[in-house]
Order: structure tokens, then C-alpha cells, then sequence
């Protein structure tokens, strides 16, 4: 008769215990790439050289260009009161004429602004108004007191320094007929994100500001316990890359499924829906290539876990448990 003793015998339980550290592992995984992600779109909403970044990507876009162009010129025929002039100029009133000529006075103004806002003059502009609106804008989500630049109607740029370019590129088309006017005396502001957006925006602050705590303090915890309770520490690290990747997967498919709410939130003001949409996909790609990043490092994970599990536990030759009794 043959016995044989079982050389690493485990205790009761232990099933349940592995199966309960590979679920912390999991966890670690899961809370890690979500920390990573909100630590990231925080940094992107209120950083100020990546809220300019954000800026200058929308206004290099052909679409925001139009929208930009268009609003200046109408702020510019306003406040010039170009209709009133155009009827006295008239010596006959024909009706609806002045309001033909004032449309087509606006044309021409876009038409000029939009080569005005292609210019690195412009972007500079651009730039320091987004610069300069930044503090309120983190004032604003904040839910702090509001400045001049954000009003009841959402967050506007202040371009006013930019017609003097407009006049000068007017004045070598030999359109002339702006000379009178005191275009430094008009204040032009451009509704950029409005009310609705902001409100969008201060949530997205207020929850990412608890999860940036919250989530990494969950993954430090969840890893430590899964440590004290796992047999084999090593092939930890294919759960944990397996959380990794499944995380970083799970924040891609969210972040396609909420797109569309998120631009329809964001279009007002200046931002039509083509111009809002120019905002997501900036930030939404920056993030998902961050995301590529922390996958590939999951990958990682799981291949050095699995190779490190494949290693063989030596055993001394002379252990009692390789003996065989008769």
C-alpha cells in the first residue's frame, strides 16, 4: 500500500480567499486607470496653459473662424450704427434697401474678419483673452463670486484689441468707409461657453475633485488588502494589469456614450454644435491617447505577472514530502 503526502498544503478556505484577492486585485486595477483619467481631464479643465491649448485648437478651427468672424462683424455694424447711417446717406427711402445694404456691409466685414482671425495677430489675441479669462473661469466653476468677463448669459472672450487688425485689412481691400468710427471705443465680447456649458463644466470640477481622492486612496487600500490575503503575490500583478485595461476600456466607452450630451451642453454663444464639438474631441483625444498609455502599462503588468507565475517553485530534494511511504 502507497501513501503520498501533498508537499504545499493549503488551509481551508483558501479558495475563497484567492478568489477575494483577485477581486481587490481587480479593484486596484479599476480605481487606478479611473485616478489616472480624472487626475488628467482635471488638469485639462483647469490648467491655464492646457485651457489655451483647448482655446487655440477651437479657434484654428474653419468652422469657430466663421462663427467668430460673423459675431465680431455684427458687434461692429451695432455699435457703428451703420443702418442709421446708411438711411440718412439715402436721398430716397426705398423699403428694406438700408437693411439690404447694412446685411451686406455685414458681409464684408465677416469676410474681412474671417481673413483677420487666420492671422498669428489674431491668435495672439485670442490667447491672451483666454489667458485672461481663466481665473474667472476658475472663479466661476468654483461657484466664487463672477467678474465682467463672465456674465448671466455664460463666459465671454473680450476681443476688442483685435479690430484694429480688421480696419487695417479692410483699409488694403480700399474699403474705407470705417475710417470715421472709433472702433476702439467698441467692446467687443464674444460669448464663448455659455451658461448651461459653465454649469456642465462646475460638476464635472466638483466631481473629479472627489474622485482624484477618493479612487486612489480605493486602489491603495484594495492592493494591500489583496497582498495579505493572496498565496502567490506575483500573479497579482496579472490582475491588477487586467483592472488596468478593463478601466481604461470601460472610461473610453463612457466617454463615446456621453459625447453628445456633453456637446449638446457646450453649444451656445459662439460654440455652434460643429464648434462644440471641436472642444470634445480636442480634450476626448488628448485623453484617450493618455489612455492608450495606461493600457499598454496594464498590458505590461500582465505579461510580467505571467511570466513571473510560469517560474517553478524549487523544492529541496531531501524534503520529507517527496518521500513515498510503502
Amino acid at each position: 500500500m502507497t501513501t503520498s503526502a501533498d508537499p504545499n498544503p493549503l488551509p481551508a478556505g483558501s479558495g475563497r480567499r484567492a478568489k477575494f484577492a483577485v477581486a481587490l486585485f481587480v479593484l486596484a486595477g479599476l480605481c487606478a486607470s479611473f485616478s489616472v483619467a480624472s487626475f488628467w481631464s482635471l488638469n485639462e479643465l483647469l490648467d491655464e496653459d492646457t485651457w489655451a491649448s483647448t482655446s487655440k485648437a477651437l479657434v484654428d478651427d474653419p468652422i469657430v473662424q466663421q462663427d467668430v468672424a460673423r459675431t465680431i462683424a455684427e458687434q461692429v455694424v451695432s455699435a457703428a450704427d451703420v443702418k442709421n447711417r446708411i438711411d440718412a446717406a439715402l436721398p430716397f427711402k426705398i423699403g428694406g434697401l438700408s437693411t439690404s445694404i447694412t446685411e451686406t456691409a455685414t458681409d464684408l466685414i465677416t469676410q474681412a474678419t474671417v481673413q483677420v482671425v487666420k492671422t498669428d495677430a489674431f491668435v495672439a489675441v485670442w490667447d491672451a483673452a483666454t489667458r485672461s479669462a481663466h481665473d474667472e473661469f476658475i472663479r466661476a466653476v468654483d461657484g466664487k463670486q463672477r467678474f465682467t468677463t463672465i456674465g448671466s448669459n455664460g463666459l465671454y472672450l473680450d476681443l476688442g484689441s483685435s479690430l484694429a487688425e480688421v480696419r487695417r485689412y479692410l483699409d488694403d481691400q480700399g474699403i474705407t468707409w470705417l475710417d470715421g468710427v472709433d472702433l476702439g471705443s467698441i467692446d467687443v465680447r464674444v460669448l464663448l461657453v455659455d451658461a448651461p456649458g459653465l454649469d456642465l463644466v462646475r460638476r464635472l470640477v466638483e466631481m473629479m475633485r472627489v474622485l482624484v481622492i477618493i479612487l486612489p486612496t480605493l486602489a491603495v487600500i484594495s492592493l494591500g488588502l489583496g497582498l495579505l490575503l493572496s498565496f502567490r503575490p506575483l500573479r497579482a500583478l496579472v490582475w491588477i494589469g487586467s483592472g488596468v485595461i478593463a478601466g481604461s476600456v470601460a472610461i473610453i466607452v463612457i466617454e463615446q456614450m456621453a459625447k453628445s450630451s456633453i456637446v449638446d451642453e457646450l453649444t451656445g454663444g459662439v460654440l455652434g454644435r460643429a464648434s462644440a464639438e471641436v472642444i470634445v474631441d480636442h480634450v476626448s483625444s488628448s485623453l484617450d491617447r493618455m489612455l492608450l498609455l495606461v493600457v499598454g502599462g496594464g498590458v505590461v503588468l500582465v505579461v510580467v505577472g505571467l511570466l513571473g507565475s510560469l517560474v517553478p517553485f524549487r523544492q529541496s530534494p531531501e524534503s520529507p514530502a517527496d518521500t513515498v511511504a510503502t
